[in-house]
């Protein structure tokens, strides 16, 4: 009956509102025989009499005006390239705003004026590429899929130049065919829109009207017309490095000089191969490391260029998590174990190497995407070493591994789509393999206002010693009213006993069915003195799937208020209103822990980004019907912008728990669990100094401090309750991790980069509490440390370019 009842409330509240597709806007672009000089200076002979896109509308902060502020756009190309002329009138010129920033973050992120355009070359609704440039010069390309997903580490090679005039500011650009893909035929029709950011207004606006109330930015494209007879030239090109590092550890020396290569190779017009040979990641940042309690994995974000660059068509029906290939051993944790009673671990490589890694994608001219990624890592040791005789011997703790990801997505009318990923592992000797098939679809109705999706995924693990895979099923549908100042959604989602994709995706926890049923109602236009606000409700029924029996219900609420003054605040509120069951925590199948009921509520503001000073801040407080159970968390982020070339930025987190109850041990057939205070502290320092458009120095500093101090212990009986034991280990935990990151950059050439890193990270655990955080912070230091110094090269080497030097 509730459920009915759901259903029911979820159609009735949606047919409230209908709105027709707006017509889109149409541009010609013109053929022209000489081109522009790329100087933001728009006084070519191609720009003379050529369309004009005009007639901006605002999206933000007044949806449906006019922009405050005239733009003009003209749009030409010849057979090697498009160019891109943007004049943005001003009436107070000496207001523009112009603090530069770091490559890719012309949008949102620096106190700064921005142009930019959108193009999507399949008119298919679901996939484009962004071209912006801000008012100081600083480029940025994304790779861009629906609903709203961006892809910032794609780069490539492109010109751009702006200039700074009495009529406000102006930009050219000028991007090559071998930077983008289309399709093979004489006409080409392509969804294009352009945007602008007036950045003392808040104001983004745009040619082709976005309206805030409907999901998706590529769909909302006007249409170009007119280019004809291109062809795609021969994409190839090469990015050859070249690096050396030093490390220094605890007055250990290590030197290595190394050399590798990414090749972009344009298969045809529509698929292109991406390969990186024997790649360098020692410059990635360092991972934000925490101190886990808890029965799950922690899910580190991928920072290798490689493996975020053009992968949004692998990450279909998810079920593939880059960082497993070169991530942790499989064996890595077994390796104490593995070895003899008198010998002791000297070594443990923490990932495997990478030999390579290839990519291929694209998409047919019927709009059928299609991928594939292969990578390879070599055999990985530990190494034990006998104490009585000395001798070495090595443990593998990682076999020669092989991986696989094989993507189909077929684009559809009205932005929908279907796709088909498969994942598989194999590896070298008797080690287990794993397989994952997932499929994925979304259907929209022509007015883009509802939506049905859904996906199912199979896993499959290979043992050796079994003839039959283990099995593993996943589904989920959804219903979705998209567009509207009312939208909803209800969910049903399955995961069953044995759905395991985690040796090439990342799945928290499996033997899981749930309900979602979210809704919110945003208003965007400006009313009193609040620009926009949105709300949220959230109520998600958890089972167990296996037995299906209930598990935990949440019902959780949000608002966030933007003010005309742009303050921004807002504030949340949960609860979880009848005992729940957490049938993870112990560790053990079948087994469960009896939650009491509680409830949370928090709230957070933020100040005007354009300010030179800007402060913003949360606290929030949980509190259990159980002892003095409790979770109260705060922090607080001030930022400075000392000039338009140097900001620094803090930020500061506190999270503590009072009689937290977890897992402690298990002994013999008995689980234990721990009444707790757990305290965790972060502050991290961020400084960015930009030197140019293209040169930029930055600095993160991150220390990270946990401490858990357990406060007594009992039994953990059948029915999730509590019962008195003689247990008393020291469990206790005081953990730091600190991590140092400098990087210095200069962009010398189109795509080519030197680079300077100073890596700093010292680890360190023990039972040993200590109570004051300074002291705690100089023992800490007080631990050996690893720094690493690195330098790298990478330079673009077009087969286009080369060509018409020659």
């Amino acid at each position: 009956m509730k459920r009915g009842s759901l259903c029911i409330l979820f159609v009735f509240t949606s047919l409230f509102s209908f709105t027709q597709t707006p017509q889109k806007k149409e541009y010609t672009a013109v053929r022209i025989s000489s081109s522009p000089k790329i100087d933001g200076v728009l006084d070519d002979s191609c720009w003379m009499n050529v369309a004009i896109a005009t007639d901006f509308t605002q999206s933000e902060p007044n949806p449906g005006n006019s922009s405050r502020q005239k733009t003009e756009v003209k749009f030409v190309y010849d057979n090697f390239f498009i160019y891109i002329s943007a004049m943005m009138y001003d009436t107070h010129p000496d207001s523009i705003l112009c603090e530069l920033s770091k490559r890719d973050n012309a949008f949102f992120g620096p106190n700064a004026d921005a142009f930019g355009f959108l193009i999507d070359t399949y008119n298919d609704g679901q996939n484009a590429l962004f071209f912006g440039v801000t008012s100081c010069g600083v480029q940025a390309d994304t790779k861009a899929s629906e609903p709203d997903n961006f892809d910032d580490s794609w780069n490539v090679a492109w010109e751009s130049k702006v200039k700074i005039s009495n009529n406000g500011w102006m930009a050219e650009i000028k991007i090559p065919y071998s930077a983008i893909r289309f399709p093979k035929k004489e006409n080409q029709e392509w969804g294009i829109n352009f945007f602008r950011q007036i950045r003392r207004y808040r104001e983004f606006s745009d040619w082709n009207p976005v309206n805030p109330e409907e999901q998706g930015l590529i769909h909302q494209s006007g249409i170009l017309k007119g280019i004809t007879h291109i062809e795609s030239p021969l994409r190839l090109s090469f990015s050859p490095y070249i690096s050396s590092s030093l490390d220094i550890y605890d007055g250990n020396t290590a030197h290595s000089i190394n050399g590798g290569a990414d090749v972009k190779y344009g298969i045809n017009e529509s698929f292109t191969m991406d390969m990186t040979l024997i790649p360098d990641f020692g410059q990635v940042r360092s991972d934000d490391k925490v101190l886990n309690l808890s029965p799950f994995e922690t899910r580190y974000d991928e920072q290798r260029s490689f493996f975020t660059e053009g992968i949004e068509l692998f990450n279909r029906s998810n079920i593939f998590y880059s960082r497993r290939i070169g991530g942790e051993p499989l064996g890595y944790g077994s390796a104490d174990y593995l070895k003899d009673s008198n010998e002791i671990i000297t070594k443990n490589p923490s990932s495997s190497q990478l030999y390579n890694a290839t990519k291929i994608s694209g998409r047919t001219r019927g709009k059928l995407g299609i991928g594939f990624l292969n990578a390879t890592t070599a055999n990985t040791f530990a190494v034990a070493l006998d104490t009585i005789s000395g001798q070495e011997r090595q443990i593998m703790t990682d076999p020669l591994t092989n991986y696989n990801v094989f993507v189909l997505d077929q684009s559809l009318r009205n932005n929908s789509y279907m796709s088909l990923t498969n994942t598989n592992v194999t590896r070298d000797g008797d080690w287990y393999d794993a397989n994952v098939t997932g499929t994925q679809f979304k259907l929209n109705n022509k007015a883009n206002k509802w939506s049905v999706n859904g996906n199912a995924c199979v896993s499959q693990l290979f043992y050796p010693d079994s003839s039959m895979p283990e099995l593993g099923i996943l589904y989920r549908a959804t219903i979705q009213k998209i567009s509207g100042s009312y939208q909803n959604e209800l969910t049903y989602r399955v995961k069953d006993k044995k759905y395991n994709p985690n040796d090439l995706g990342y799945l928290e926890r499996n033997n899981e069915a749930a309900v979602f049923f979210n809704q919110s109602y945003n208003i965007y236009k400006p009313f009193w003195k609040i620009i926009k606000m949105t709300n949220n409700l959230g109520i998600d029924y958890y089972m167990l799937e296996s037995p299906r029996t209930f598990a935990k219900l949440n019902i959780d609420w949000s608002t966030d208020i933007d003010f005309k003054n742009y303050f921004t605040w807002g504030f949340t509120w949960g609860v979880r209103p009848v005992k729940y069951y957490d049938y993870y925590e112990p560790r053990i199948d079948g087994r469960y822990y009896q939650m009491p009921t509680c409830y949370d509520v928090g709230t957070y503001f933020s100040s005007d980004s354009r300010k030179r000073f800007g402060l913003s801040g949360e606290i929030s407080d949980m509190p259990f019907n159980q002892r003095n159970r409790n979770k109260l968390s705060w922090g607080f982020s001030p930022r400075f912008r000392f000039n338009d070339k140097f900001n620094m930025q803090f930020f500061h987190h506190s999270e503590s728990h009072f009689d937290d109850v977890g897992w402690a041990d298990n002994v013999n057939d008995t689980i234990i669990f721990g009444v707790r205070d757990r305290n965790d502290i972060i502050n991290t320092l961020q400084a960015n100094y930009i030197f140019t458009a293209t040169m930029s120095l930055s600095l993160r500093a991150r220390h990270y401090w946990s401490q858990v101090k357990y406060k007594e212990y009992f039994a953990l009986n059948d029915n999730g309750k509590e019962s008195t034991t003689s247990y008393n280990q020291n469990n206790n935990i005081n953990f730091n991790a600190v991590t140092v990151d400098m990087i210095y950059t200069w962009q010398f050439a189109p795509a080519s980069e030197l680079s300077f890193v100073w890596k700093n990270a010292i680890f360190t655990e023990g039972t040993q509490l200590i109570n004051n955080y300074l002291d705690n912070f100089n023992k800490t230091f007080e631990s050996p440390q690893l720094n690493s110094f690195s330098i790298k090269i990478l330079y673009y080497l077009d087969y286009q370019s080369l060509k018409r030097r020659k």
